[in-house]
């Protein structure tokens, strides 16, 4: 009987332990919601009421609407130069890749390296691009002597 009596004890002991951390539970969510409501934040506040949005007068629309619209044109004009940035390292990465690659192929087969330096010799102007292959600068070509004039004159007239 006494361990009977004993296992009724702690059941009891928990019950009750249970019972009190349940109300001391209520008691702080009862004080919260009490703070909570006496905030204002359930309700408006006393100088709301009747009245549920302040007026807002035209001038103010039209500057948070040009204000809007300034900061909506900002963000696409950012938009547009990033795409042109990404785009353009876009196209930088493939003219690399491409040129790793010829490179490559000139590397594994000595007689295109010829064929390549014929191409770039008629292909490149510039005498900086055409010092980066040890190419000669190109020679100009003789300018040409102005065109001759007409052996009369078109405008006059005849007898």
């Amino acid at each position: 009987m006494a361990v009977e009596s004993q296992a009724f004890d702690k059941l009891m002991q928990a019950m009750i332990y249970r019972t009190v951390l349940l109300f001391v539970t209520l008691i702080v969510v009862l004080a919260a919601a009490v703070k909570f409501i006496g905030d204002g934040v359930l309700w408006a506040s006393p100088h709301h009421v009747g009245n549920a949005m302040p007026k807002i007068d035209d001038e103010t629309l039209r500057q948070r609407y040009e204000k809007a619209k300034a900061d909506w044109d900002e963000r696409q004009k950012e938009n547009r130069a990033r795409q042109r940035r990404e785009k353009a390292q876009a196209d930088a990465r493939r003219k690399t890749i491409i040129g790793e690659m010829v490179l490559h192929h000139v590397q594994q087969n000595p007689h295109e390296r010829e064929r390549l330096m014929t191409r770039l010799d008629s292909f490149l102007e510039d005498a900086r691009d055409r010092a980066l292959f040890d190419l000669s600068p190109k020679l100009e070509p003789p300018a040409s002597a102005p065109p001759a004039a007409p052996p009369f004159p078109t405008n006059t007239p005849r007898p």
